[in-house]
């Protein structure tokens, strides 16, 4: 369905939007991983604040950074409550202590929306989380997938008196789910692109933008990729489960182009080349600063147009771009049971 602005675009601001949908944010619970200040977290943090959420809670892997958002948002908003949460969302430990925190706190006795912001893109050197798993892949899916289910019951709390759909959870992908699927067969980054079946093949236009041509296990964008396109398998799994029984909605969101410290494992010049190749196949992309690129994250979380249909969200808009690798639901189930193996723990609604 079309956003409720249609004039919105790729300029439109999150102030924008928080304006145009306050009753969506006031006195609202709502919970940002990665708001760290100078990022899209951080930024959209300071833009619900103009609408007076009831609480923000805000996590991040440390204190300090956590503390700069808090002071970011009082500047914006001094009678904002804000509560930090350290959460490295790489670790499953770490998201069990956080999710316990949540489901504890006296505080918080339910979640509006639930943001999952945080992420990491393009290590160079495949590395592994201490749990064993592909960093990319375990930081932007498995530990959102661990932490959100963990903290369920409060998001379904909030559900039980929101109307329907009003109660979301929006996970930030990217323009990089077309670089391609999730590999089912060798998601760790074990084996050449020849010893696997030709669907988790990252796609070739890609390569050529990244200038990635040899054959080796280990290709940076193909485990962002991968991970990207997880995110939207994810919010795919989530309706599928969540949505008629809870009235708990999910969607997808790529923010753009935006230069944060997202890109800081990136060299600079394969980063300015690979610019110049997303504005060949986006002849109106552009660098976006941080308050248009939290401004689709909000779109998605507070228009009451949203639904399960618009599974990915772009410049403000739905997606039409988004490859059936990201949202076969048969794909989504078998990314839900891989997921339940590798965090141990199995959940069902």
């Amino acid at each position: 369905m079309p956003a409720t602005n249609s004039d919105w675009g790729e300029r439109t601001t999150g102030q924008m939007v928080v304006e145009a949908f306050p009753q969506q944010v006031k006195d609202k619970i709502i919970l940002i991983t990665g708001a760290n200040p100078g990022g899209i977290g951080g930024s959209t943090a300071t833009s619900l604040a103009l609408a007076s959420p009831k609480l923000l809670i805000l996590a991040g892997r440390g204190q300090a950074r956590l503390a700069e958002t808090v002071e970011n948002i009082k500047k914006v908003n001094p009678a904002v409550t804000c509560k930090p949460l350290i959460l490295d969302l790489s670790s499953q430990e770490s998201c069990r202590k956080a999710a316990k925190e949540v489901m504890e706190a006296s505080d918080v006795p339910h979640i509006d929306v639930l943001i999952n912001n945080a992420g990491v893109m393009d290590i160079q050197e495949r590395t592994l989380s201490p749990e064993g798993i592909e960093m990319q892949f375990a930081t932007n899916h498995i530990g959102h997938f661990l932490f959100t289910n963990l903290v369920f019951p409060k998001i379904a709390a909030a559900a039980k008196t929101a109307i329907p759909g009003a109660t979301r959870i929006i996970n930030l992908s990217s323009r990089a789910v077309v670089y391609g699927p999730v590999r089912f067969s060798d998601y760790n980054f074990t084996k050449c692109e020849k010893d696997l079946p030709e669907s988790d093949h990252m796609s070739k236009e890609v390569r050529a933008m990244w200038n990635e041509h040899e054959d080796k296990p280990y290709i940076p964008q193909a485990a962002y990729g991968q991970s990207k396109s997880a995110n939207v398998l994810f919010s795919v799994s989530l309706n599928n489960k969540l949505l008629e029984k809870s009235g708990v909605l999910s969607v997808a969101v790529h923010p753009g182009g935006i230069n944060t410290e997202l890109a800081r494992h990136l060299d600079p010049e394969k980063l300015k080349a690979a610019i110049e190749g997303f504005k060949k196949y986006s002849p109106g992309f552009f660098m976006k600063d941080l308050e248009q690129g939290c401004s689709t994250t909000l779109v998605a979380a507070l228009d009451p147009k949203t639904t399960k249909d618009d599974i990915l969200w772009a410049d403000c808009h739905v997606a039409g771009w988004a490859p059936e690798w990201s949202t076969d639901p048969a794909k989504a189930e078998q990314l839900w049971k891989l997921s339940e193996q590798l965090v141990g723990q199995e959940f069902s609604y």
